[in-house]
């Protein structure tokens, strides 16, 4: 699956979970979560404005009617073609903390 041929390459296997969702991590710090069918990415400023912008993107919930989550933004698979970019992103921005 796409998600786990990106977090394994970025992440060297480090698979873990968070919300009951698969998530990859650096260190100790998620960075990508896969959550119905979608990738999740934690992101900042321009690049998150950016990937806001794509048809269907969104603030990720983990709850129903919760409030979004500020710096994660959850990408359909319509844009699988940028899961890759998006997840380095992610992990850059993750690592630097």
């Amino acid at each position: 699956e796409l998600f786990d041929q990106i977090g394994e390459a970025l992440a060297q296997k480090k698979r873990s979970s968070m919300f009951g969702v698969d998530c990859y991590c650096c260190g100790r710090k998620p960075f990508i979560l896969f959550y119905q069918q979608e990738l999740v990415c934690k992101l900042y400023g321009p690049e998150r404005e950016t990937a806001l912008r794509l048809a269907g993107a969104s603030l990720f919930a983990p709850i129903k009617d919760a409030k979004p989550m500020h710096n994660w933004v959850q990408l359909p698979y319509e844009h699988a073609d940028k899961w890759e970019l998006y997840a380095q992103i992610a992990y850059d921005f993750v690592a630097a903390e």
